[in-house]
């Protein structure tokens, strides 16, 4: 069963389009298209709560089991996970 869309952002940079899923992004990027998973500790990482840009960078906010939520960059090019997870204290 598919879970429920948390939201859908297009790209600012070219044609892709992200949809938001508590355990995926979905990237449409012309005809093809990609799923970004969830890192898979679960015992640290809970589910994906948003997607957005901060200047031209996007990110995504990762709900943690912590006091803290992750932030994590999106590369546009690549359609993957750029650096590390960031506190978003």
């Amino acid at each position: 069963m598919e879970s429920k869309a948390i939201s859908t952002l297009r790209s600012l940079k070219n044609d892709n389009v992200y949809t938001l899923y508590e355990d995926k992004i979905v990237v449409q990027s012309g005809k093809v298209t990609k799923e970004i998973l969830l890192p898979s500790d679960r015992s640290v990482y809970r589910c994906f709560d948003s997607i957005y840009y901060i200047q031209n960078k996007l990110f995504a906010i990762m709900i943690t089991n912590g006091n803290y939520d992750m932030r994590i960059e999106l590369d546009e090019n690549r359609l993957e996970f750029s650096g590390p997870p960031i506190p978003t204290y």
